[in-house]
């Protein structure tokens, strides 16, 4: 018998967020987001979300 995911368990990213609109056309910036949730500023977030873009791995990015 299936259980049901817990509060905290990641949304599944082939289902649409609750409350979207399919189809709506706007590209979702997650930076306000995770510079909000991790208390960093968002040029700082920017930056590592374009050096993982552009294929830095998370070692190379720390040292």
């Amino acid at each position: 018998m299936p259980t049901a995911p817990s509060p905290t368990s990641p949304a599944d990213p082939s289902q649409p967020a609750a409350g979207s609109s399919p189809g709506a056309g706007a590209a979702f910036d997650p930076t306000p987001v995770i510079a909000a949730e991790l208390q960093l500023q968002r040029g700082q977030v920017a930056a590592v979300i374009a050096l993982l873009d552009g294929g830095a791995t998370v070692p190379f990015i720390s040292r």
